[in-house]
């Protein structure tokens, strides 16, 4: 708040461009970690639980997607403009979102085993909120490497998954309460 505050009071761009990149950067943490709540929660309820390694295999690949978004607005040099204020890309190498998308791609394959493999196991399948949760996940940032006006959608669409989750959470409390 005070660097908002600094930036505002003495109208430094250069510091509010640097502020709006790193909102992008702690707004995408703050998502696949919602994500991840919902994920863990949803299962509980179901009496389904992670392990060590399968916690760590589902937040390696949210956190490889969310670094796809971020990095791909910060490979190279770019310029941007953010509610009128403008900043300009970290300059990163291409091999930092190469390296993003490999992880991606390894820890995508690292849930799905885990998945296969606690069905095989256990005979439990994530829940159906969770499947969900996750998808939109990809569904909000997917589209976004490919055009950056989607990045105008994801606070849209994450203002929908609250919704869901009330509503969710409504329902087992009536039901909860019902005789």
């Amino acid at each position: 708040a005070s660097l908002f505050a600094v930036g505002f009071s003495t109208r430094n761009i250069k510091l509010l461009g640097l502020l709006a990149n790193a909102m992008f950067f702690f707004v995408g943490w703050h998502y696949v970690k919602q994500i991840f709540g919902c994920v863990i929660v949803t299962n509980a309820m179901q009496k389904t639980y992670y392990n060590k390694f399968e916690r760590w295999a589902l937040k390696a690949n949210l956190f490889s997607l969310w670094a796809i978004s971020f990095f791909g607005s910060n490979v190279g040099l770019s310029n941007y403009m953010q509610d009128g204020i403008p900043y300009t890309s970290l300059n990163l190498p291409p091999q930092t979102l190469e390296f993003a998308y490999a992880c991606l791609w390894f820890s995508g394959a690292a849930v799905v085993i885990t998945h296969v493999l606690k069905y095989l196991r256990d005979g439990q399948l994530p829940s159906w909120s969770a499947i969900f949760a996750v998808g939109s996940i990809y569904a909000w940032y997917l589209p976004l490497c490919q055009h950056p006006m989607f990045m105008h959608t994801i606070p849209f669409f994450h203002s929908l998954q609250y919704l869901l989750f009330v509503f969710a959470f409504r329902r087992n409390k009536v039901e909860m309460s019902s005789p």
